[in-house]
């Protein structure tokens, strides 16, 4: 497979894919192993004249158990003929030997164990007949078992040699594969505690953007509210706070402008509203704090806060109970005129955050008193 590190395939796949240059000249080279990842006899073949030679599957079916017999022979070569080997008989039968067999045994099968000493493996090289790759020419000169002998041995060191060289590439490349996963588990690890803290990071911007504006709301008398669209803009922002708080005022202008002639309570911020690099507002000369809303919004969050304390001390919330929780205490009738004096601000308020204030709005008798009275249908008068 192109593109793959030789020495991770099978030590006989490197041999076959390099057959050509290691033994020029020879007819053919079969390979036969297990492989120990799928469990699977694989049998392949390659003709080193090909252009670019390329193994493809060996048919061995039926064939199977003659040759793994050969192969576990315990020699570690055999010289054959062609039809002596059991894939290459044609027909029912082998071949009867004669007298010139042994001069047609040119094809040697390397017998070897593979890393783990489960199994065997086998490589079997077809020299051509008169072994012109080694210099010989059988119509010259016979070849005798000696020459076969170390033409084999010479073979079988060169296979050894080619896996020694394989297996030490895997020693070096195993512990760079492992770190390579380690560090690329630890990889997805920092990625997904980044994308947890983004997410906590644009909710903590979205709170903080949803109290910028229910002040204004509170300042403007009129409540204002992102849509989900301009939420997900604020999310997907990357500039200063300053500036999204800059943007919310401008959001706020246009959306009034849009929406003058609408008698709507409710005013929804859009994300066509929004701009952040626009140019920084003036602010207003007038004291926020002197305008009609602000002051009655930020009484009523006092009194909820010094009516958590008494609550939290199991105390029942009145006027004296919230008074001893005052820095500055007053007299307790200072809270009913207060609440009395701003109660046309406060019921609006109440109108527009029906879920804030809830203790004082459900247990404090002066509050619940001014609520009453806005729950209470208008008198119509009769004339006479």
């Amino acid at each position: 497979m192109r593109g793959k590190f030789s020495f991770l395939g099978h030590d006989l796949e490197i041999i076959l894919s390099q057959s050509r240059q290691l033994l020029p000249g020879i007819r053919r080279m079969d390979a036969f192993y297990h492989d120990s990842s799928t469990e699977t006899f694989t049998a392949v073949t390659i003709n080193p004249e090909d252009d670019p030679p390329e193994p493809y599957e060996l048919m061995v079916e039926g064939k199977a158990e003659p040759l793994l017999k050969l192969i576990h022979l315990k020699s570690s070569y055999s010289w054959y003929a062609d039809e002596e080997l059991p894939y290459n008989i044609k027909g029912s039968s082998p071949k009867i030997p004669d007298v010139f067999s042994e001069l047609n045994k040119v094809v040697l099968m390397l017998r070897l164990s593979n890393d783990d000493g489960s199994a065997r493996d086998a490589l079997v090289i077809y020299f051509r007949e008169k072994m012109s790759n080694f210099g010989m020419n059988l119509a010259q000169k016979e070849l005798t078992a000696e020459h076969k002998e170390i033409i084999a041995h010479m073979l079988i060191n060169m296979v050894n040699t080619v896996r020694n060289i394989a297996r030490l590439d895997r020693m070096v490349w195993n512990p760079i594969k492992e770190i390579m996963k380690e560090n690329h588990f630890k990889m997805e690890q920092t990625t997904r505690k980044i994308d947890d803290l983004m997410q906590r990071y644009q909710e903590r911007l979205v709170d903080s953007c949803n109290y910028f504006l229910s002040n204004i709301s509170a300042n403007e008398g009129r409540k204002y509210v992102f849509t989900e669209g301009a939420l997900r803009l604020i999310k997907s922002s990357s500039v200063e706070y300053y500036k999204i708080e800059n943007a919310i005022k401008l959001a706020v202008q246009l959306a009034n402008n849009f929406h003058s002639d609408d008698d709507s309570p409710q005013i929804e911020i859009t994300e066509n509203f929004l701009n952040f690099n626009a140019a920084k507002l003036e602010e207003e000369k007038s004291d926020l704090a002197d305008t009609v809303y602000e002051k009655p919004f930020n009484y009523l969050t006092s009194l909820e806060l010094l009516a958590e304390k008494v609550k939290a001390k199991n105390l029942q919330v009145k006027s004296q109970t919230v008074v001893d929780e005052m820095e500055n205490p007053v007299n307790p009738s200072a809270i009913t005129w207060m609440v009395n004096h701003n109660m046309k601000a406060i019921q609006h308020l109440f109108r527009l955050y029906p879920d804030k204030w809830p203790i004082i709005r459900n247990e404090f008798k002066p509050i619940l008193r001014i609520i009453k009275q806005a729950d209470q249908p208008k008198r119509i008068k009769r004339s006479e």
